[in-house]
């Protein structure tokens, strides 16, 4: 049904050695993060969200809104306080699909990618999207339990990631601000590791 390197993934996961180390806990790992991925798929599948789609060279990135109550309601049905819930419905999510329908291996690294605001007719705000490593630390911090933290982790898009011909993956993405504003989105791919640059024009942040 759907092509993800999730397996690949897990086997060389970046996590503290203590929950890689158990058979049984990438086993459960695993169950999780089929239902997570799964369950994302539908509930999107049924969002009225605006879209933005970006194709060239046979590869593909799409864009879907999530609304706050959305995000919320998904986290807090994976172990999240309505609080920690809201912290992720309030930081502009987006259900994202990576294709590579071309001939070209793609590769990609989320640290490159800019949300860029115009601030005024002169000058320009640009920064990164929050990614694992943001959300890990965060919620190390809030000392959240290690089930809802993994789900958390395996909902959203990996933070580098090389697609082969016909790969394809999807998941959440947190661009880190607030419901309704308005940004473009610089991104950086590498096919065949030729850089590519582009930009998505006037994306938006659900309400």
């Amino acid at each position: 049904f759907f092509k993800q390197k999730t397996a690949y993934e897990i086997r060389n996961c970046d996590w503290s050695s203590d929950v890689c180390s158990s058979d049984l806990k990438k086993i459960v790992l695993y169950m999780v993060l089929i239902f997570t991925a799964s369950t994302l798929y539908a509930d999107v599948n049924d969002n009225d969200g605006k879209v933005w789609l970006w194709e060239e060279h046979g590869v593909s990135l799409k864009f879907t809104q999530l609304t706050p109550l959305q995000s919320e309601a998904f986290f807090i049905g994976r172990g999240f306080s309505a609080e920690n819930a809201a912290v992720v419905g309030s930081s502009c999510m987006f259900q994202g699909i990576f294709r590579n329908d071309g001939a070209k291996t793609v590769e990609y690294n989320l640290t490159e990618w800019k949300v860029i605001q115009q601030q005024n007719l002169q000058s320009q705000y640009s920064k990164q999207i929050l990614v694992r490593n943001y959300w890990d630390k965060k919620w190390d911090l809030l000392d959240i339990p290690d089930s809802p933290k993994i789900a958390f982790r395996w909902s959203l898009i990996p933070t580098q990631q090389q697609f082969e011909p016909e790969d394809y993956n999807w998941g959440m993405i947190s661009f880190g601000l607030q419901p309704s504003e308005s940004f473009d989105l610089d991104v950086t791919l590498y096919l065949n590791g030729s850089k590519l640059q582009t930009t998505i024009l006037a994306m938006e942040c659900a309400k």
